[in-house]
């Protein structure tokens, strides 16, 4: 099929419209993007329905040499943009955005928006399963993403140790705010962390929301807070799968390859704001489930000594006309619910609190639902996501894609380089 080129100005009511659009921010990565696109291209999906826009910006190696070359093996239709930014807005943020608002003006009214990082593996059924969780009410799909196994095998040890050690606190505190602040549209097992390497949303969302924000970095967190500003319904299931690039030279300011390699270099710099102190974490997701079910009525005063902000600032928060856009500004304002980072001896430390706390809940919520779940030798309580290893070793595409050498690209040619 041959490749559709867009102009940085197209006409978008000469094309088609499809029920799923992935949108592909793309910067030099002629090493990478053949295996993505074929993965993109071959994606699972039950109604055949969907396009993939690749934005190329400022792209100087053979990235759209390889993008051209593959052209007569897709199936799908792959819109290219190749554009160049100004040096103030080339930035993940910016490219992320035009490929996202490209791929939304290529959408059905009812259709969905996704996107994933050029260098990422997608499961074979990362569409499929992002279109069943919109069926079932999602506004919003952050996916599962982990790091490429080939590629964290040649991190540093020290590296390896403390990214498990966060990923082990991650998935505790994932399922402490599920047992204390329970949503129904997102539901156990879930996580906790954003990345753009597997987002999606319905084009109506997306639109209502404003799209990704136009940041340097951090734009994936951005956008999933901006759906949540507006009360979508967003989920972070587990079954959404990705595996993001986990190189230590990267093509973004502040993105995982820099943050991956500054803990590399200097062991002592803090963990993810996110991932924060149990009696913190407590706190924020038992004020925001009780917040939430006070929403809109009536504020009682209280609230403004407990949450220690000014009463005119408190009501200001609270006259917003979602709970999310409330509760975005109350956590802004609050010192009671300031980010505390933690360091890898503190992690250690809450560690042990947060598992004693997380299986004491666990037992009482299978006390209240009257459930019995014997447990053998002593041995805890499974929380479910543990058991997702069969399942994720059975997509067997992303599997072979991550473990296969990389071929190395043609040649670049003057007409197939941009500059």
């Amino acid at each position: 099929m041959p490749l559709l080129e867009l102009t940085q100005t197209p006409e978008w009511a000469g094309y088609p419209k499809y029920s799923a659009v992935i949108g592909v921010p793309v910067h030099n990565e002629e090493h990478y993007i053949a295996r993505s696109l074929r993965l993109l291209d071959h994606q699972i999906d039950p109604m055949d329905d969907f396009a993939i826009v690749l934005l190329l910006n400022n792209c100087t190696d053979s990235t759209l040499t390889v993008v051209r070359s593959l052209a007569q093996d897709l199936k799908h239709d792959v819109y290219v943009c190749d554009i160049p930014l100004p040096k103030n807005l080339a930035h993940a943020g910016m490219a992320r955005k035009l490929a996202m608002d490209a791929a939304a003006r290529l959408t059905e009214p009812h259709g969905i928006v996704l996107t994933t990082d050029a260098d990422a593996v997608v499961a074979d059924d990362w569409l499929a399963m992002t279109r069943k969780h919109v069926a079932n009410g999602a506004e919003g799909v952050s996916g599962f993403v982990q790091h490429n196994p080939a590629e964290k095998n040649e991190w540093p040890q020290e590296l390896k140790e403390r990214t498990d050690l966060e990923c082990t606190y991650e998935n505790l505190l994932a399922e402490l705010y599920s047992l204390l602040d329970p949503r129904p549209h997102n539901p156990w097992p879930n996580h906790m962390i954003t990345l753009g390497a597997s987002l999606a949303a319905t084009r109506e969302a997306y639109q209502k929301c404003g799209g990704v924000p136009p940041i340097p970095c951090g734009e994936d967190r951005a956008f999933i807070a901006a759906l949540e500003r507006i009360d979508a319904r967003v989920q972070f299931p587990r079954d959404v799968v990705a595996y993001t690039s986990s190189r230590l030279a990267g093509r973004a300011d502040g993105g995982m390859a820099a943050t991956l390699k500054a803990r590399a270099n200097d062991p002592s710099l803090p963990c993810d704001p996110l991932l924060e102190p149990v009696a913190l974490a407590c706190k924020r997701a038992e004020w925001r489930r009780t917040l939430r079910d006070i929403w809109p009525a009536a504020l009682p005063a209280a609230w403004a000594q407990t949450l220690k902000i000014a009463p005119a600032r408190l009501r200001a928060a609270w006259a917003a006309p979602s709970f999310g856009q409330a509760w975005q500004c109350i956590e802004a304002a609050s010192p009671e619910l300031a980010r505390q980072c933690l360091t890898m001896d503190t992690l250690r430390e809450e560690l042990q609190k947060l598992e004693a706390l997380v299986a004491r809940l666990r037992l009482q919520q299978i006390a209240q639902q009257n459930e019995v779940r014997p447990v053998a030798n002593g041995q805890r309580v499974s929380p479910g996501y543990m058991d997702r290893a069969a399942s994720v070793a059975a997509k067997a595409v992303a599997a072979t894609a991550i473990a296969k050498p990389l071929a190395e690209p043609p040649a670049a040619t003057a007409a197939g380089t941009t500059s």
